[in-house]
């Protein structure tokens, strides 16, 4: 049972060696808009490793730091042998100024890897120039020179020991009728959209609908969301206007309700225009432009990256469980 929910629980896989690490050689800004470094520091984000991972401090004021030696993590070794399975994710990378008292003002920005072809061949030096993201918006661009060792091991022929057959991994595969072409109406990363319910209430994550307006440099499990389909589409794209979803924190916990059960005052469907808080733009750890997916994580931020909607007790007044049903749980999403 453990093997077919997730490969790097299996047994097999926890014990096997070598497995590939990730050596970073050097992270360096290009370019970058934002706010002065004082104590500039990385670190990276993987689903695949057991802890975070950082470098040291530099102790040097500048607009684009360049993380080399001792500045840079540990290399971040895999929890697993499959190249398959670690294709799959994205490696996120940090930024902070250690100089700040504060822990909500060390936020520098971040940017996401996709590890998609990224992988293999071993032992190769790869360079990749990324966006940094902060707040919701582009701050700079950061290089980032790395290489993946695996000590010279090559899988057997079928992969691994214990590898997870293909028709038992729990990932549903996207039918070819389900991808999204340019010319479909789709919804996208990056994608600015107004989320409606069947009843004729629409999202506005401000005070007009909430306790109060989350910051969108806020993170817990009521602003990581995920779309589920009351149609049965699985692991489709979602189509713009048309596509009924529940839409639910990432822990399964908590979904949205646009009624007065859950929130502080109802807001009927308008017409244009739409207010700040109520055009949302789509955040994830997916490349701008790709399509979005039943199942993909995902956060909702406000047009300008101030605010964020959170489905929590921080800003709803009642949080609603996510088995729950109704007209005012099915949503709609549409790009503006």
């Amino acid at each position: 049972v453990v093997r077919c929910v997730r490969p790097h629980m299996n047994c097999f896989h926890r014990d096997q060696e070598p497995r590939p690490q990730f050596e970073f050689l050097s992270v360096k800004f290009l370019e970058q808009e934002h706010l002065m470094f004082r104590k500039p520091l990385v670190m990276m984000y993987t689903p695949f490793s057991e802890h975070a991972h950082k470098g040291k401090p530099m102790k040097v004021s500048t607009m684009t730091p360049e993380f080399t030696g001792e500045h840079l993590p540990e290399p971040v070794k895999c929890s697993v042998q499959m190249t398959e399975y670690l294709e799959k994710h994205a490696l996120v990378i940090v930024f902070r100024d250690q100089a700040e008292p504060r822990e909500d003002k060390m936020f520098r920005g971040a940017a996401t890897m996709e590890l998609t072809g990224r992988v293999e061949p071993y032992d190769e030096e790869r360079t990749h120039d990324l966006d940094v993201l902060c707040l919701g918006r582009k701050v700079g661009v950061v290089r980032v020179v790395y290489k993946v060792t695996n000590y010279g091991y090559t899988p057997p022929p079928g992969g691994a020991p214990g590898r997870v057959p293909e028709e038992c991994l729990m990932d549903e595969k996207i039918e070819q009728g389900d991808q999204c072409d340019e010319k479909d109406d789709c919804v996208r990363v990056g994608d600015v959209v107004i989320v409606q319910s069947e009843d004729g209430l629409m999202l506005d994550v401000g005070v007009d609908a909430m306790k109060k307006e989350m910051d969108a440099s806020h993170v817990s499990w009521a602003t990581n969301l995920t779309l589920r389909s009351r149609e049965g589409k699985g692991k489709g794209t979602v189509v713009t206007g048309s596509d009924i979803f529940q839409l639910v924190s990432i822990d399964g916990r908590a979904c949205l309700d646009l009624s007065s059960s859950s929130l502080a005052r109802e807001v009927p469907l308008q017409q244009k225009p739409f207010t700040r808080t109520q055009r949302l733009r789509i955040v994830s750890t997916k490349a701008h432009g790709e399509p979005l997916l039943f199942g993909d994580e995902f956060r909702l931020h406000t047009e300008d990256g101030r605010g964020c909607l959170d489905v929590g007790l921080a800003c709803v007044m009642r949080e609603i469980p996510a088995s729950s049903t109704g007209p005012s749980t099915n949503l709609r999403m549409t790009v503006l």
